[in-house]
């Protein structure tokens, strides 16, 4: 009995994806000017193979294709936090606030880079 309910349990989280990530107010390093803040972003984000276009001051959007993946987000920052919001996405079964899990790894790595180029350009 105990395994024909874990099956069940099991088979009906199948298919439904992840709770999309999205990073909300990651603390910036005090002292950093927006134009080093941006290229830092930018310089960990291309290291990861997303390409930015900025949209307007403190706002870049950023797109990161995988074989036949793409994800969107938008990074708005300004001199003492930055976010990462999910914009679209494709091949990557997004619905109702749910994703593919390699998405939130894309964010969970992205986030670790600009924080570790933000940390670099304030030394």
């Amino acid at each position: 009995m105990l395994l024909i309910v874990f099956s069940v349990l099991l088979l009906s989280s199948c298919g439904k994806g992840h709770p999309v990530l999205d990073v909300n107010n990651a603390i910036i390093p005090a002292g950093l000017s927006e134009a080093k803040i941006k290229n830092s972003i930018i310089l960990a984000g291309t290291d990861l193979g997303w390409k930015f276009r900025e949209l307007k001051e403190g706002a870049l959007e950023g797109q990161l294709n995988v074989r036949k993946h793409e994800a969107v987000i938008l990074v708005e920052y300004d001199i003492s936090k930055y976010s990462i919001q999910y914009i679209s996405s494709q091949n990557l079964n997004f619905k109702e606030g749910r994703i593919h899990r390699n998405y939130n790894n894309w964010i969970k790595r992205l986030q670790t880079k600009i924080d570790r180029e933000l940390i670099r350009a304030s030394l």
